[in-house]
């Protein structure tokens, strides 16, 4: 594996399942034109050679590292035509159309990417009609290509990131994947395949035509004899039909309606608040010290209580004082760094020493920092009515900021707009329907971690319900009491859905329901 260059070499099992899959759909053809666009060490080409293609198919293969195809082009036991190509497949250039088209394309993001590949990227998006906007990792372009270079019953079989499901610049994939394959089937797996990568993956099998059209999901639960395993393959329609992420497609046709159907009739939070990042120090580390370091400097001068993770603060719907002290005498670091509008020369004697360390670790050269008038002022140090963290793992998070602290940005800070109240919203907030949401339109990794982008968490439905402070007073200590969320939800949703959406039990019952298979999915826990 090699992160910067985007390469996650494919194990032989993920390999032989995907090879498995598309076999049955050439069963009895002879001279199958393959192409593999990043062959890397030659996995798909060994597992191809295992495989019942052996013998009656012209393979090419591409690959732009030099050291990486000589190991792919060692001695295989194939009787099958191997030609490669020692070039970049982006720029790679055929006359030839294929048959199947199989393979893991390199992920590197955007950032990455050379001057030369992003160009290219944004080429192939234009050429398919896509938005002229640059992309945000090469596999989009990669997926793009090679559907270019099918024939017109020919096969798309790839390994991919599970972002393919879930983020908003896939959205333009998946229509291009519907417009141009009648079948489009997505094995997800229960367990990681890829060893460190961080987060999911899938396999894509998409076919120009088909007897049976639609597009399918099924889960693999055990990697090692699942080529050997056929699957059961479930058609959604509603993502078939509808913008829904296709992560939703865990959810039945008709659990997807009629949660998208409830969330259409509320409005979204953003009308209720305005949300925004929390402060960008460009180095937590140095910027958010704990108490020892702020005694040890003589930074009290200088420093604000502020919160860092997300993590410091379980279990709660009220950061107050009490909380805030807890997270200092843990030691934990929780105190930013604030001279903005002060003179260096008017700052103790420790605080000096301290920002000069800064320096001496090449703080000031970060990009953030570096556009700063004064590489250590932090911008838009200010606090705010409550705080929503972008990152959560049982349940996402809107807590009121009774302690008046700053957060980083690992959360949003939350202002009510004038006519409602920050109390009301928030336990509004902590309903089945919207967290439902949340799930639904948020994205996670692979160890479970849900993360709401700023305009996913603008956009979730809530059921605002105006309370009075005493029964604000009551659910805080509900909630302190509570087990678990599912604790807190039941009588919630009694309260705020039945009162505000009049829902009967059995619907409440399907909303809370739907919320725990789309959690159990991203924990994965055994259903």
């Amino acid at each position: 594996m090699q992160k910067s260059s985007g390469s996650y070499y494919t194990p032989d099992t993920l390999a032989d399942f995907l090879i498995s899959k598309v076999a049955g759909h050439f069963k009895g053809k002879n001279g199958i034109r393959i192409l593999e666009p990043s062959c890397g060490d030659g996995s798909f080409l060994k597992a191809l050679s295992r495989s019942a293609f052996e013998g009656r198919s012209v393979i090419e293969a591409v690959e732009l590292k030099t050291s990486t195809i000589k190991k792919a082009k060692a001695p295989q036991k194939t009787r099958s035509e191997v030609t490669f190509h020692n070039e970049d497949f982006l720029h790679f250039r055929s006359t030839k159309t294929y048959d199947l088209v199989i393979g893991n394309p390199p992920y590197i993001k955007r950032k990455l990417l050379k001057l030369r590949q992003k160009e290219r990227c944004r080429q192939i998006h234009n050429v398919a009609g896509l938005l002229n906007r640059a992309i945000s990792n090469i596999w989009t372009a990669f997926l793009i290509k090679s559907a270019q270079h099918l024939s017109s019953d020919g096969v798309l079989a790839f390994v991919l990131p599970a972002e393919l499901l879930q983020v908003k610049f896939a959205q333009e994939i998946q229509s291009f994947l519907k417009r141009h394959f009648q079948r489009i089937e997505i094995y997800s797996f229960r367990e990681m395949a890829f060893d460190n990568l961080g987060q999911d993956t899938i396999a894509l099998i998409a076919y120009r035509k088909a007897v049976e059209p639609g597009v399918y999901f099924g889960q693999v639960a055990n990697l090692a004899l699942a080529s050997k395993s056929d699957h059961l393959l479930t058609r959604s329609k509603s993502v078939e039909t509808s913008d829904i992420k296709w992560a939703g497609h865990i959810l039945s046709d008709d659990d997807a309606d009629f949660l998208i159907g409830i969330a259409s009739r509320l409005h979204p939070i953003s009308h209720y608040c305005n949300s925004c990042a929390g402060i960008v120090t460009a180095a937590n580390k140095f910027f958010v010290v704990s108490k020892q370091i702020r005694k040890q400097f003589d930074l009290n001068a200088i420093s604000k209580p502020i919160i860092q993770r997300g993590q410091f603060v379980n279990g709660t719907i009220v950061f107050d004082s009490v909380a805030f002290k807890k997270i200092k005498n843990e030691g934990k670091p929780c105190y930013l760094l604030d001279v903005t509008g002060k003179k260096l020369k008017n700052l103790s004697k420790g605080a000096r020493k301290y920002i000069t360390s800064g320096r001496s670790e090449g703080i000031q050269e970060r990009y953030k920092c570096e556009k700063r008038k004064r590489w250590y002022d932090v911008p838009s140090v200010w606090s705010s009515h409550a705080f929503f963290f972008k990152r959560c793992h049982l349940y996402p998070k809107l807590l009121l900021n009774d302690a008046k602290v700053l957060v980083t940005d690992a959360a949003y800070r939350i202002s009510v707009k004038e006519g409602f109240c920050v109390r009301s919203l928030i336990f509004s907030f902590y309903n089945s329907l919207t967290l439902a949401m949340a799930e639904l339109r948020g994205r996670f990794y692979g160890g479970g971690v849900l993360e709401v982008t700023p305009n996913e968490f603008k956009s979730l439905p809530i059921p605002y319900v105006e309370i009075a402070d005493t029964d604000f007073l009551e659910f805080e200590e509900r909630f302190d009491r509570a087990e678990s969320i599912e604790h807190t939800l039941q009588t919630n949703d009694a309260i705020i859905l039945k009162g505000c959406l009049d829902l009967n039990s059995d619907e409440i019952g399907m909303l809370q329901s739907i919320r725990k298979k789309l959690v159990s999915r991203r924990l994965r826990e055994t259903a």
